[in-house]
Order: C-alpha cells, then sequence, then structure tokens
C-alpha cells in the first residue's frame, strides 16, 4: 500500500510548511502561536513516516520511503515513543 501511494505521488517525509497548514486550519489558537512554538509542537507531535517504519521493523517500507526522498538522518523526538 505504501508503495503505490508513493508512486501516485504522496511525500514520503511530513515537511513543517505542509504541516503548519494543516495545523492552523484545525487549531485556531496556533496562528497566535510563535513560529518557534509551532515549530516545538511539530517536533513533538509529527513521526516522519520512515522512523514509524523503523519502529515497526518494516525494512521493506523504510527502503520504499528512502527511495522516494525520505531524509534518514530525519531528527527523532523520544516524546514520541512515550505515547
Amino acid at each position: 500500500m505504501v508503495k503505490k501511494l508513493l508512486q501516485h505521488g504522496a511525500q514520503a517525509t511530513v515537511l513543517f510548511e505542509n504541516w503548519i497548514k494543516h495545523y492552523i486550519s484545525k487549531n485556531s489558537y496556533a496562528r497566535r502561536s510563535s513560529v518557534e512554538q509551532n515549530m516545538d509542537q511539530f517536533r513533538r507531535s509529527v513521526v516522519q513516516p520512515v522512523v514509524g517504519a523503523a519502529i515497526k521493523e518494516s525494512g521493506t517500507i523504510v527502503e520504499d520511503l528512502l527511495g522516494h526522498g525520505a531524509d534518514p538522518n530525519t531528527l527523532v523526538c523520544l516524546y514520541n515513543y512515550a505515547r
């Protein structure tokens, strides 16, 4: 399924620029937040697909994501694993 989505144009990485547009549209208070506050929220709430696939030990999906431009050096926030 991931491979098909990528082949049809799905992004391999969640970019802040895309995330913030959706976040602000759903959370009006975010408009009053600073860029730094919104970036902090992004870092605490987003698990990049390549990281999620690695955590699930899905090597094929990791390879597909990397092949479609996912950043293997993405930063990981330990907060995301406390859920």
